[in-house]
């Protein structure tokens, strides 16, 4: 998936096949939702403990271009630090999802920058 627009809900199924989401709005800001927990436990997450992993690429050329990543209902978002649902441009990010219950799932983002 590569995503265009400033706002976006990600699908259960982009959550559930995709290993990668690219994003690439080029604006300075933009936002993107988690799905919510009923449409991730029904697309793939089938058990609790299960857990599906991606990677996000903020391809904004600009290092000024921020992505919010967002929680949905029944979506809890967690982070290793204050601030990793800020994924600047150029940045990726590695998005974790784990089924709690039928209700409920827990989202870590963690921030990647470059190592070297």
């Amino acid at each position: 998936l590569t995503a265009t627009s400033t706002a976006t809900t990600l699908t259960n199924t982009q959550v559930c096949t995709s290993n990668m989401i690219q994003w690439d709005t080029q604006a300075a800001s933009s936002t993107l939702t988690l799905p919510t927990a009923a449409n991730i436990v029904a697309g793939c997450l089938t058990n609790n403990g299960d857990h599906v992993s991606l990677i996000f690429d903020n391809v904004t050329t600009s290092t000024a271009s921020v992505v919010t990543v967002t929680a949905n209902t029944g979506v809890e978002l967690v982070g290793g630090a204050a601030g990793d649902d800020l994924i600047d441009g150029e940045n990726q990010a590695v998005i974790d999802l784990w089924r709690v219950s039928a209700t409920a799932v827990i989202a870590e983002v963690r921030e990647l920058v470059a190592a070297d």
